[in-house]
């Protein structure tokens, strides 16, 4: 019946994210050996995940406080724009190598704030090296669209491929920012906040492999906020019939299963293209 059948999907999701939360909570691998702590973002008192960053803006509405979608959670969690440079750490996680000076820029606009910058990488459920098909657009989108799918489908637009690096955003995730060791004393205010981790995400169409993968993993559930894009059926189906169904029942299977997990509190916001 409907009713068993919800009850046994409710009864999965809570035990397949527990799951997932006591292996990466002991620190095992997939092998079952417990992992050294050597996170980067040691000593970071909150992390911003920037996945899919194009050219930085949500890094400039973090430091500068500006205008967004996102700023009434930035304020909530990460406290007083003057504090953030000390407490704020980013990573900003973008495979695009053509955005590469602007984001080194970055680093140098907003120092001391630590910005990791991750350039030639993507976001996946899997590490190794993939093909990132970049496509051509008015300058000032810069590359919007571009992607691990090949989407040109070979069309003038496409301005060819390179091989970038592919990361399992779960497992690192976990490794670098979940076990870090924040910041232990500090003079700023809100200090007192506890830690927390917000993450953009918006990889063009492998949220529909992120996502799943960092549920399954216990990490999804860990985070304290995310915003994302969805994007259409057609990054990954060229049925037109299907296009628009795909994106809703995805977004409405990963709600359903973060509500029901137990013990998730993840917030979790859907933009639009010109919000993120």
């Amino acid at each position: 019946s409907t009713s068993v059948c919800m009850l046994s999907t409710t009864t999965a999701a809570a035990a397949l994210v527990a799951f997932g939360s006591i292996g990466f909570a002991l620190g095992l691998d997939a092998m079952g050996t417990v992992q050294p702590e050597q996170s980067a973002l040691n000593g970071c008192h909150h992390v911003f995940l920037d996945i899919g960053s194009n050219v930085g803006v949500q890094i400039t509405n973090v430091y500068e406080g500006k205008n967004s979608r996102m700023k009434p959670t930035f304020d909530r969690l990460f406290g007083p724009v003057a504090d953030r440079a000390e407490l704020v750490c980013s990573v900003v996680m973008e495979p695009n190598p053509h955005h590469a000076d602007v984001l080194r820029g970055l680093k140098r606009r907003y120092a001391p704030a630590r910005i990791l910058v991750l350039n030639g990488t993507a976001a996946s459920n899997r590490d190794g090296t993939q093909p990132f098909f970049i496509l051509g657009s008015h300058p000032m989108y810069h590359e919007w669209g571009s992607s691990l799918l090949d989407r040109a489908g070979g069309s003038s637009a496409d301005r060819g491929h390179v091989d970038i690096r592919t990361v399992d955003l779960a497992r690192w995730t976990h490794r670098e920012v979940l076990r870090r060791a924040p910041k232990p004393h500090s003079k700023r205010r809100s200090a007192a906040l506890p830690p927390a981790v917000v993450m953009k995400l918006d990889v063009e169409g492998e949220e529909y492999n992120v996502l799943p993968n960092m549920l399954a993993h216990g990490v999804l559930c860990q985070l304290d906020a995310v915003f994302l894009e969805y994007h259409d059926a057609s990054t990954r189906h060229r049925d037109i019939e299907n296009r628009y169904k795909v994106p809703p029942a995805f977004q409405k299977t990963i709600n359903y299963l973060v509500t029901h997990a137990g013990r998730c509190n993840v917030t979790i916001q859907t933009l639009g293209a010109n919000e993120i």
